[in-house]
């Protein structure tokens, strides 16, 4: 069984952090821009919570991003 580090919805959401930074862009601005609330995102970012495949789309399409960027890291075994 996988630990906490490599379930799936953290090993995305340090994607996300990760590519929010290397965008410069603050959480605020990513979550204006994915119309998500910034709370909801805070707990994502932090992995507290699991974003659905809506909210990763937004989060897609407000990075300019690739699925792939989203999901690297995944197929790892």
């Amino acid at each position: 069984m996988p630990t906490k580090e490599e379930q799936p919805y953290i090993i995305v959401a340090r994607n996300i952090s990760r590519l929010r930074g290397e965008r410069g862009v603050t959480q605020e601005k990513l979550c204006e821009l994915a119309e998500v609330s910034r709370g909801y995102f805070q707990r994502v970012e932090c992995g507290k919570a699991n974003m659905t495949i809506e909210y990763l789309d937004r989060m897609r399409k407000a990075l300019g991003c690739r699925w792939a960027d989203l999901f690297r890291g995944l197929d790892k075994e």
